[in-house]
């Protein structure tokens, strides 16, 4: 039987105003997946390599194999089991807001559908559910954009499997990523604490402002409006004021780099990672700009010009 791979981008969520609706698919970092079937059908070996390699598990617990036993559950290959050799290559920052569990997950499941045809729908459910392993909520707005490409907006997260519809981003608009090392970071149940963090109540002023930016981006990229789809990205509400506490230097970083030109700025994902927004060939001031502000804040820190990725079948 063939080797089977698949591969994961990194990934940007929230997008300021679209909080756990929406993320887009960013070409700046890569999960990769070999499916290597076994003889022993009742075996699952683990290799993982990578720049990422040495911050997650080795064992039982590792993302790759736990997605790998939840398709092999779900969407059984046939009435015998089936063993594999299974090597990950982690690319994609643990921890810091880039999507890295949803790559894993999505580079699973893409290799696996190599292997047994199973319904875009039940992928889809398969993988929100092997996020929740890691944050411990089901959620979409990762995975589905590391599984699909391009900008996924969720419209029934409340169903399952979810509605969504996925979109091209404009291809003149490119990520400029700022992200800290791996030693800069707590990472321990982060996603699940940035949560948390979160106020359990909201005004219905800020409930109206939050969803009146949310449909002006989404508009705006209908319209190819890029102005004003950065002012709506750029406006993170609550959300962003909370979760700006644990990002050293963030709103000079924000100030400096909407003054050097970006067109939006805001945190990515839970975070610490940051993102801006600037025009094909307007990247240099802004990525110097937050490098300058990163430099007096963090040890280790990388910034990093990244297309959208076109969606993809699944």
């Amino acid at each position: 039987m063939r080797v089977l791979e698949g591969v994961g981008p990194s990934t940007s969520a929230n997008l300021g105003s679209l909080f756990d609706i929406a993320g887009v698919a960013v070409g700046a970092f890569y999960d990769r997946v070999r499916l290597e079937p076994l003889e022993d059908v009742e075996r699952l070996e683990l290799r993982v390599v990578g720049r990422e390699a040495d911050n997650v598990s080795r064992g039982e617990a590792n993302l790759a194999l736990r997605t790998l036993r939840l398709a092999l559950e779900e969407c059984p290959p046939g009435e015998e089991s089936m063993g594999f050799s299974v090597l990950l290559e982690k690319n994609v920052p643990v921890g810091r807001g880039l999507g890295s569990s949803a790559a894993t997950v999505a580079a699973v499941l893409r290799a696996y559908r190599g292997l047994v045809d199973c319904p875009r729908g039940k992928l889809v459910s398969m993988a929100g559910r092997a996020e929740g392993l890691v944050s411990g909520s089901v959620h979409y707005d990762n995975v589905v954009p590391s599984l699909m490409g391009g900008l996924v907006v969720m419209g029934g997260i409340d169903s399952d499997p979810p509605v969504f519809h996925v979109f091209e981003w404009p291809s003149d608009l490119l990520f400029v990523l700022g992200v800290p090392g791996a030693g800069e970071v707590d990472r321990e149940e982060k996603t699940k604490r940035m949560r948390q963090a979160l106020p359990r109540e909201y005004s219905f002023r800020e409930m109206t402002v939050y969803q009146s930016y949310g449909a002006l981006l989404l508009a705006s990229l209908f319209k190819g409006d890029l102005v004003s789809l950065g002012k709506a990205v750029s406006h993170g509400g609550v959300v962003e004021e909370v979760r700006s506490r644990w990002i050293r230097g963030y709103w000079e970083m924000k100030r400096r780099a909407l003054e050097a030109g970006a067109l939006g700025f805001n945190i990515s994902g839970a975070g610490p990672s940051i993102f801006a927004l600037v025009r094909r060939g307007e990247e240099e001031p802004v990525r110097d700009a937050i490098e300058g502000v990163a430099s007096r804040h963090y040890g280790e820190y990388e910034v990093v010009v990244a297309e959208a990725l076109k969606p993809r079948e699944l």
